[in-house]
């Protein structure tokens, strides 16, 4: 009973494009003093004429800024007589944006800020040493798993993959002819991501869609859930490697699917 006005929107990261650009303004106020407003108008610089009529701007990054040719994090308080800014955008096509915003905007809700969820869940765990490093985001969402690779706190490309949580979930109600329900409950209370520590002797009994019981134990389940979490884990491995070459120090990963138990197992498998 909390009436939502306003949001922060994360978007789908299909198709988003990640540009290097370039502004440089001239410094006019009677101090030659940079201040933020210097700050916002060669950010503006960075992005004018730089996106396409299909595509919308989500993100801007400043790399480095250039005051009295030295290159700096933070101009703001020098004298100078121009700003330089070197900056990372990003661009996703309007579709993404604009499905969003005209379904929140007929419901009364305004959105005050887009951004991608990869930079969301980076934020949730960022510190100096991340900051420091390249970082790769896996996030295994319901429908669909997204990596993020950031370059010292930045993202610089994002992908998504078509598979999730709720593959696990078909599994199980193909392989024993249960409902949607009856199968989250047994992924979420009695199996393993890993049949290392599962129990052969261990087994509930389940009522299937003809009405008959059925007995199923834990280590048959954690199989079949070990077998999905693995491809996931496998495809997210491969689309880090097709996405940068850098070495990455970090691997975060996130997303319901992480919560089951053994995951930490699995995941050792894969990436060692």
């Amino acid at each position: 009973n909390i009436k939502i006005n306003k949001v922060l929107m994360t978007i789908p990261s299909y198709y988003s494009e990640f540009l290097i650009t370039e502004g440089k303004i001239d410094i006019i106020n009677e101090s030659s003093m940079i201040n933020g407003d210097d700050i916002v108008r060669v950010l503006q610089a960075c992005v004018y004429n730089k996106i396409p009529n299909n595509k919308e701007l989500v993100n801007i990054t400043p790399i480095e800024f250039n005051a009295n040719g030295k290159k700096i994090k933070d101009p703001k308080g020098l004298e100078s007589s121009c700003l330089e800014c070197k900056a990372l955008i990003s661009l996703v096509p309007k579709k993404n944006v604009y499905t969003a915003v005209s379904l929140l905007e007929n419901i009364g809700v305004s959105i005050v800020d887009i951004n991608f969820g990869g930079v969301s869940d980076y934020y949730e765990f960022k510190n100096k040493e991340l900051d420091s490093k390249n970082v790769s985001v896996i996030n295994i969402g319901e429908e669909k798993t997204e990596v993020s690779i950031f370059k010292k706190g930045v993202m610089v490309d994002t992908e998504i993959i078509e598979i999730g949580g709720k593959s696990i979930d078909r599994d199980i109600c193909y392989i024993y002819d249960i409902n949607k329900v009856e199968a989250r409950k047994l992924k979420e209370k009695f199996a393993l991501a890993s049949k290392r520590n599962a129990s052969t002797s261990w087994s509930e009994d389940v009522i299937t869609n003809n009405d008959e019981t059925i007995k199923i134990n834990q280590y048959e389940i954690s199989e079949i859930i070990s077998s999905r979490i693995k491809e996931i884990l496998d495809l997210a491995k491969k689309q880090i490697n097709l996405l940068t070459k850098m070495e990455i120090s970090y691997i975060i990963i996130t997303g319901g699917t992480t919560e089951a138990n053994d995951f930490n197992l699995i995941v050792d498998e894969i990436f060692g």
